[in-house]
């Protein structure tokens, strides 16, 4: 049985997945920024087209930052940060599970070897009770 537990707990692959899913997460969250630093990018070079076209530069600021800007930050932090998070949670959650799963049959063992130490408590308290009943009645019968 021991050889059992052994060989669950000295597999290196059930943390390869959680490991893996770091690594998607990852690159996940740098292609989100790529994308945002882009974003960014653009605005300023659609910015620099209009101005030398003649426009000036706070009106066009004005109209683009709600119209360019905001959507193509907001859409990159939305899209891919939340991929990352989720990605990073369901590694998390992974790596607990598994965890779980080999750390479940030695808990049953430390489980056993604790069981003796509680009936002993156990039956200390019950000689504690015992004598304090022994108290009492003594002290009712001289009392009367």
């Amino acid at each position: 049985m021991k050889s059992k537990n052994k060989e669950v707990q000295g597999r290196p692959g059930k943390c390869s997945i959680s490991i893996l899913l770091y690594v998607v997460a990852t690159l996940v969250a740098l292609l989100g920024i790529a994308i945002l630093v882009d974003d960014i990018f653009i605005f300023k070079s659609t910015i620099d087209q209009y101005v030398m076209q003649g426009y000036p530069a706070a009106e066009v600021m004005k109209s683009l930052i709600p119209a360019q800007l905001l959507p193509g930050v907001f859409e990159a932090l939305a899209l891919y940060g939340g991929m990352t998070f989720a990605l990073i949670g369901i590694g998390i959650a992974n790596r607990k599970l598994s965890g779980c799963a080999i750390n479940s049959e030695p808990a049953a063992d430390t489980l056993q070897e604790e069981l003796p130490l509680l009936e002993e408590n156990e039956t200390e308290e019950d000689e504690i009770t015992n004598e304090e009943e022994q108290n009492l009645e003594t002290e009712d019968t001289t009392v009367k």
